[in-house]
């Protein structure tokens, strides 16, 4: 996959399969996920934005479920492909709690997604090393 529109189009095709699941954040554990499960209550995969995730102190999309997650992958990476500082906040969830979620085509579509980041000349050397090691993980993974 590249970072073109039409590898956006292939990520976007494959995950659309994943419905928006009603329970996509724990609303009934705390005040926290309560109000951020109100604060993507209408937000749609293909409405996601920065502006909904913030800046990692303040980001809802850390109390995703795993299908939620599914759903919301790829706002996520589109986010990412724009902003290098969210790519360093969402690649430990790739291998913290969603690799097994995702199945062998999902994974090999989003290895390929890394590989592109990672070849990516707007990608600094640390984050280089960072998708490393998310790619060994999947190379490890189920599938």
């Amino acid at each position: 996959m590249d970072g073109t529109e039409g590898g956006f189009s292939q990520l976007s095709n494959r995950f659309a399969r994943y419905q928006r699941p009603e329970d996509y954040i724990d609303a009934g554990h705390c005040d926290e996920c309560r109000e951020h499960f109100e604060e993507l209550a209408n937000v749609l995969v293909t409405d996601l934005s920065k502006e909904h995730v913030g800046d990692g102190a303040w980001d809802p999309t850390c109390f995703l479920t795993p299908p939620a997650f599914r759903y919301y992958f790829p706002g996520l990476a589109r986010i990412a492909e724009q902003d290098r500082d969210w790519l360093e906040m969402l690649l430990p969830r790739l291998t913290i709690h969603y690799v097994d979620d995702f199945d062998p085509g999902d994974r090999e579509l989003v290895r390929r997604l890394l590989e592109h980041w990672w070849e990516d000349e707007a990608t600094s050397e640390w984050l280089r090393l960072a998708i490393e090691s998310v790619l060994q993980q999947y190379a490890r993974s189920r599938g």
